[in-house]
């Protein structure tokens, strides 16, 4: 199975204005789990915008997509 991973999806805004959006990507049994966050000001917020999203929308139904997404929540508000 090919590994999670989070990406940037998005970059816009002129240079002192940039946004940004991120999404994520988790291998299921099924396919691939896609979730696109929200448009942010910078990158960290814009991993965490869609890190929870999956958390919100309620489609963590394993333990395997809720490490990746606490992992990933723990990488951007650490780091």
């Amino acid at each position: 199975m090919a590994s999670s991973q989070a990406s940037l999806e998005k970059e816009g805004g002129s240079g002192h204005c940039k946004t940004f959006i991120c999404s994520v990507q988790i291998p299921t049994g099924d396919g691939v789990l896609y979730i696109k966050g929200n448009e942010k000001s910078r990158v960290k917020d814009a991993q965490n915008s869609a890190a929870s999203m999956m958390l919100l929308m309620g489609v963590v139904d394993s333990p395997c997509i809720l490490c990746f997404a606490m992992d990933l929540l723990n990488f951007v508000l650490v780091s």
